[in-house]
């Protein structure tokens, strides 16, 4: 059976190191947050970042997790692309 081609590839979590930070500037509403995501045997990477400004705790891990989500799959994308 072939391959769909839309399919993504399953990354082993250990192989993909997650970086996150967090740049505060004089105020609170110059806050700015991302992440990125490495696949080390490719050297594949993505990133991406929050909305800037205050936001509640729920609010950030929520945003949080939804970016990383998010992420995950595109760096699934990127390195079933370079293998092919």
């Amino acid at each position: 059976m072939a391959a769909d081609s839309r399919s993504t590839s399953h990354l082993d979590p250990d192989d993909v190191s997650v970086d996150a930070w967090l740049v505060s500037g004089p105020e609170q509403s110059a806050q700015q947050s991302g992440i990125r995501l490495l696949h080390r045997p490719t050297g594949t990477e993505v990133s991406g970042e929050l909305p800037p400004g205050p936001l509640k705790p729920s609010d950030k891990r929520r945003l949080q997790a939804e970016l990383q989500r998010r992420l995950w799959r595109d760096l699934e994308v990127k390195v079933a692309r370079r293998s092919e």
